[in-house]
């Protein structure tokens, strides 16, 4: 038995992002087998779930690294306003106190731990769910000085580093997984219609959903809404669902051009803003369509494998690891051809037309989920994580 470290870049309030809920996963199959501490920023949602597993958690104000993903990558001035503040000495004593036999840190902004643990001459385990771009030179080099063990959570994130002749035995691909029963999935039918009830939506009508942690470029909801505009405009039984996990700041203005574009084609009936709800199986429940308009590619794309595993037929671009989660569920004919809302519109078409094709393709998509990203799949994969550890 290994005592491991982990450490999340953030621990949000209400709401665990796809990163926070991946993590959880980790944490909770490796406690396992090993000892599991857990050190976060801040109290939050993700603290909370940790506790429910009887692991302990441990609280010290760290930053994540934002820099690294501006377009310059040029984190190293951030970096050195963090340990100005002895951000990094904070660290290093939990660590000393500690004295784990890894460390791990995920996604690509959660440098500082990665870095105390190298200088403090701790394997390193990085758990990466975000596709970082092959241009940003700075972060890849300092990531492959530090050499550690790399989970991507699809073959997506890890290519950049496969480019770059990083060792095989090194790097390990460990998909997500869809546990039904953590979702409440079953209790669908009652929840589809509170939530269709309180939106004042009817039963017969047809709704198309978008979920996303922000309303931002990249998450692709102003994609949605002009594919979906002229669809909406012939067919008035069509309901746009969209829901943002973090508040929605109305001054941004990438939402105010959603909303003054919905406001103008007179569509504000039909395109709802739902605030957050925890159980998100809540909003899955109402929704005859699921679509992932993500721009940039995506680590994994954890949406698109819930309204899978909700039984909802579920439309995408074919961006970073989402194409991996539709061709390993026979989904490739529901990946728009291009990033733009013409090509989504083609594909959302042929489900909006036919009942029966949205409860065929959703019951596939319930089994297939559960057959290729279930929690079986996810212990074979991680078996095979464990064997590669054990000689690091």
């Amino acid at each position: 038995m290994k005592k491991i470290l982990f450490f999340s870049h953030i621990c949000q309030e209400k709401a665990m992002s796809g990163a926070e809920k991946t993590m959880l996963q980790l944490i909770q199959k490796m406690s396992e087998k090993h000892n599991c501490l857990c050190v976060l920023p801040q109290s939050g949602e993700l603290s909370r779930q940790i506790t429910k597993l009887h692991i302990p958690t441990i609280f010290c104000k760290y930053s994540a690294v934002w820099s690294v993903k501006d377009v310059q990558g040029d984190f190293q001035m951030e970096l050195d306003h963090i340990c100005s503040q002895g951000e990094d000495e904070a660290i290093r004593q939990v660590m000393k106190q500690v004295r784990p036999d890894y460390v791990v840190v995920n996604t690509s902004v959660n440098l500082l731990p990665a870095i105390i643990a190298k200088e403090e001459n701790i394997p390193i385990i990085w758990f990466l769910q975000e596709h970082v771009p092959t241009y940003k030179e700075q972060w890849f080099s300092l990531v492959q000085r530090m050499n550690p063990v790399i989970i991507g959570i699809s073959e997506s994130v890890l290519e950049p580093f496969r480019l770059r002749g990083y060792p095989d035995h090194k790097v390990h691909c460990l998909y997500p997984y869809w546990n039904e029963s953590d979702h409440h999935a079953l209790r669908s039918e009652k929840m589809n219609r509170q939530l269709r009830r309180r939106y004042q939506i009817p039963h017969s009508s047809i709704v198309v959903g978008t979920i996303a942690i922000k309303v931002n470029v990249q998450k692709g909801i102003w994609h949605v809404v002009q594919a979906m505009t002229p669809l909406m405009k012939q067919d008035h039984s069509i309901h746009l669902l969209l829901r943002a996990t973090r508040p929605i700041n109305h001054k941004n203005a990438h939402f105010r051009q959603i909303h003054e574009h919905i406001a103008k084609v007179r569509l504000q009936n039909r395109v709802h803003w739902i605030p957050f709800v925890k159980d998100i199986a809540r909003v899955y429940s109402a929704l005859d369509l699921v679509v992932v308009p993500s721009v940039l590619p995506e680590g994994f794309g954890l949406t698109a494998l819930e309204g899978m595993g909700h039984g909802k037929p579920v439309i995408a671009y074919p961006s970073g690891g989402l194409q991996e989660i539709f061709y390993s569920t026979l989904n490739e004919s529901y990946l728009a051809k291009r990033i733009n809302p013409n090509a989504l519109r083609k594909v959302i078409c042929p489900l909006l037309q036919s009942d029966e094709l949205r409860k065929q393709v959703g019951e596939r998509n319930r089994i297939q989920a559960i057959h290729q990203f279930g929690p079986d799949m996810y212990d074979k994969r991680y078996q095979m994580l464990e064997e590669k550890l054990e000689w690091y």
